[in-house]
């Protein structure tokens, strides 16, 4: 485990992977699905290290009324801080490289059984989802429920392409519960699903694409709450940065309601418009 967190060499890590795969295998083979459990959400807890890819709650909670993607970290003038965070950075980038290419591994040698073999890993990706209709400021006195949420998105994000595409209907079913994301009030929430919302668009455009025009292009229209205004231009924002030319196809549903955006009363939503 440790190599699979601080090995630098790629060649040594795949080698500490393909060990690690092989003893979740040999685990659950022989009922020890507790330990092997343990060891899967410490590979996902190792996926969201990098907060370039997983924001941290608490440090965005304060924000509401903004587009997070729009805010720019503020600048490190110190060359001993500078130094510090390049460092921890790139630590988190190996810890989260390791993770990635072993759950990788593990989704590999179970194909379309991993949920079933491993129920934990879609656990971990949809069970937190579920307290986002509910979430409201008195969640925040517990102090993991927040992280817990973003962490799930980050999760689910990073570990959907590399599912065997029959496991995918048993994600995209759950695409109710990024509504509640887009919708809240909190912006890292907006955030984090719009990101997800983006990843699950690239897999599996048809659905996604139809749940877009069905429920999130209306958003855009609500003229009497910004945040929802702000949560589909930021998931359209996204959907295009992730997919490319993919998009084309379907940029005909964008294309007006992107255009009535751009003279938005609201700040962010008129530049992230103009930025699509």
């Amino acid at each position: 485990m440790e190599s699979i967190k601080t090995e630098e060499s790629y060649t040594l890590q795949s080698k500490s992977v393909s060990s690690l795969a092989y003893l979740v295998l040999q685990l659950i083979a022989n009922n020890k699905q507790n330990v092997a459990d343990k060891i899967l959400k410490n590979l996902c807890a190792f996926v969201c290290v990098d907060t370039a890819e997983v924001p941290e709650f608490h440090h965005n909670v304060g924000y509401k009324d903004k587009i997070l993607s729009l805010r720019k970290e503020e600048a490190l003038t110190d060359p001993a801080d500078v130094a510090a965070h390049e460092r921890a950075t790139y630590a988190a980038r190996i810890k989260r490289q390791g993770a990635l290419m072993t759950l990788e591994a593990i989704s590999k040698i179970y194909a379309s059984e991993l949920f079933v073999k491993i129920p934990k890993i879609k656990d971990l990706m949809i069970g937190p989802l579920r307290s986002l209709p509910s979430f409201t400021e008195a969640d925040l006195k517990e102090e993991f429920k927040g992280q817990s949420i973003i962490d799930a998105l980050g999760i689910l994000r990073a570990l959907l392409p590399k599912l065997n595409r029959a496991l995918i209907p048993e994600i995209s079913e759950n695409l109710d519960l990024f509504l509640s994301g887009l919708k809240s009030e909190y912006s890292v929430f907006r955030y984090a699903s719009a990101k997800c919302f983006a990843t699950i668009c690239l897999m599996v455009p048809t659905k996604a694409f139809t749940f877009l025009v069905n429920h999130i292009l209306p958003m855009l229209k609500n003229a009497g709450n910004v945040t929802e205004r702000q949560g589909a231009v930021e998931t359209i924002y996204h959907i295009s940065a992730t997919m490319g030319t993919d998009i084309l196809p379907y940029v005909m549903f964008l294309i007006v309601p992107i255009l009535g955006r751009m003279s938005d009363s609201d700040h962010d939503v008129r530049v992230l418009a103009t930025t699509t």
